[in-house]
């Protein structure tokens, strides 16, 4: 009967069963307290939010957040995060819903999380999350290892999994070696093969394996990882595997294989929403280059350049002018066509000039009359 000790006691404890893995075990706590103490609890609220996020009932995680909020509670919770706020955007930012939401969360987590906080490590691995939705590998991968360096054997196995897959999207392919077989030996030598969503290191073999020209174990090594990844809510390592899957079909030579990676890399975009620019471009490469036979289901038409993005776009894509050498030919400032560029890529789904200027061939954008105006 004890149910505001119980309160504490779940509010400090959860993070002890995440960590190794027992989320069930925290849902059938949680479910034992009656519906009615939790939402006039702010200390159950943050934790049933826990349990939402950790079991992908995001809409829930979120109802549960709000009216946590909205109750006068000031003081530190006993799992030792600062406010209630607190709590909430490392929630958010762990376990995003969408690329706004998860950048949003980030920024507020890092902001309202004391440097020598515990929960730094959250912040981190919510920081590596959102480097990588924005293609900055390099960073990604020092975030998760600065994470790896504070965090449970749970957590550090998919930090450690988590960089050498960014090191592998950078191009290191010996690091993400290295990383991929460190993470796989922390999996056994801590008992974790009973959490299947740490594989992020075979989808990081895979990439080590396609770039050495052995495309039949690459292709392997992200079918190891799919049904794992299948389980997170953040999109971006199930599409590393997919459109890496797709690359390892079409080497092979079976193009129907690799458009159905791209099919299911668009199946997985449409339950994650907006994935940020930088993972449409990647897509709508992945969907021009292998999946050409078949129709796709998140195929959208072309937003329009604007007259001046257009002209930028033809120089850059017909020329080997730098960006500043763009904008002295174009009497604008450099930031100019920076925003302009940053804009091309966007609408065409894009990440790269190479692939603008081959994406604006295919649209017929390069054969119109060059027009300055607007």
């Amino acid at each position: 009967g004890e149910r505001h000790l119980a309160a504490r006691v779940l509010n400090e404890m959860w993070p002890t069963y995440i960590e190794t893995g027992r989320v069930a075990t925290l849902t059938m706590l949680m479910q034992s307290l009656p519906a009615d103490q939790t939402y006039g609890d702010a200390l159950l609220l943050v934790t049933s939010a826990w349990v939402g996020g950790f079991t992908h009932d995001l809409a829930e995680r979120d109802r549960l957040l709000d009216t946590a909020e909205l109750i006068d509670w000031t003081s530190p919770l006993p799992d030792g995060t600062e406010s209630v706020a607190h709590a909430a955007a490392l929630n958010r930012c762990l376990i995003p819903s969408d690329y706004p939401s998860l950048m949003a969360n980030a920024a507020l987590a890092r902001a309202l999380t004391p440097v020598d906080s515990p929960w730094m490590s959250f912040v981190l691995m919510g920081t590596g999350t959102a480097l990588l939705a924005d293609g900055d590998y390099e960073a990604c991968a020092r975030a998760y290892l600065d994470a790896a360096a504070r965090v449970s054997p749970l957590f550090q196995v998919a930090c450690i999994g988590g960089a050498a897959l960014a090191s592998a999207m950078a191009g290191d392919l010996r690091t993400a070696a290295d990383l991929a077989d460190r993470a796989a030996r922390q999996r056994v030598n801590a008992d974790l093969g009973h959490v299947s969503w740490v594989v992020f290191h075979e989808v990081a073999k895979g990439y080590v394996k396609l770039r050495a020209g052995s495309a039949g174990e690459a292709a392997q090594h992200f079918s190891a990882a799919e049904s794992g990844l299948a389980e997170l809510i953040e999109p971006y390592p199930a599409l590393t595997a997919f459109l890496g899957a797709a690359e390892c079909h079409a080497q092979l030579g079976d193009r129907e294989a690799a458009a159905d990676a791209v099919a299911r890399a668009e199946k997985r975009v449409e339950a994650a929403g907006d994935i940020g620019d930088h993972f449409e471009g990647l897509l709508a490469e992945a969907r021009l280059a292998f999946a050409a036979e078949r129709p796709v289901a998140h195929a959208v038409s072309i937003e329009p350049l604007t007259d001046r993005e257009l002209a930028v776009l033809r120089l850059l894509a017909t020329t080997q002018l730098s960006q500043a050498e763009v904008a002295d030919t174009l009497f604008v400032s450099h930031n100019t066509v920076k925003s302009h560029t940053k804009a091309i890529y966007r609408k065409l789904r894009v990440s790269s000039r190479g692939r603008a200027a081959e994406r604006a061939g295919q649209l017929g954008l390069l054969s119109r009359g060059l027009t300055l105006s607007g």
